[in-house]
């Protein structure tokens, strides 16, 4: 198969969906409030810090229930990470707008000290703990979960056996 063909089969996997144009909706207006936020630079009103407020709490919820799949998968070491860097990324975003830190200065240097610690652990963690499940999900192969990432986007053929080492 061609590289126009795998494409024409992706479109129609994800046309067909309809989760997709979910997605779609979501990174669009992400990039529409994220744009008039940077291009309207003004302090943050109590309607805006509800609302993202509101949106971490969403992404926190999602990231339990990673954080159980992780737990049910056997991965608890992981679980355990991902849940705790979730409950401190919600810390996070409720202190900055509603429980500001005492003796903190007008650029809220302590608040991005804690900030910046807690949005590097939550990267590393997320990373491991999807890695994590990856594996667990779709089977570990030798070399991590490259295997099942090549056959899922048409790099290996379906069609022809692949011997796991």
């Amino acid at each position: 198969m061609d590289c126009e063909g795998r494409l024409g089969r992706s479109v129609r996997l994800f046309a067909s969906d309809g989760a997709g144009v979910v997605e779609a909706g979501a990174v669009a207006a992400a990039v529409a409030v994220g744009l008039n936020r940077t291009l309207d630079v003004r302090p943050v009103e109590l309607g805006w810090a509800i609302f993202y407020l509101v949106l971490n709490l969403a992404v926190a919820l999602f990231m339990f229930t990673v954080a159980v799949r992780l737990w049910r998968n056997g991965v608890r070491r992981h679980a355990v990470g991902v849940f705790v860097a979730t409950a401190l990324g919600a810390f996070v975003a409720v202190i900055y707008d509603f429980f500001p830190i005492p003796g903190d200065d007008a650029d809220h240097t302590l608040f991005y000290i804690l900030a910046l610690s807690v949005w590097a652990l939550m990267l590393v963690t997320y990373y491991h703990g999807y890695r994590a499940l990856g594996e667990r999900t779709r089977g570990a192969s030798s070399d991590g979960f490259a295997l099942a990432a090549a056959e899922g986007s048409g790099a290996v053929s379906e069609s022809r056996t692949v011997r796991r080492v």
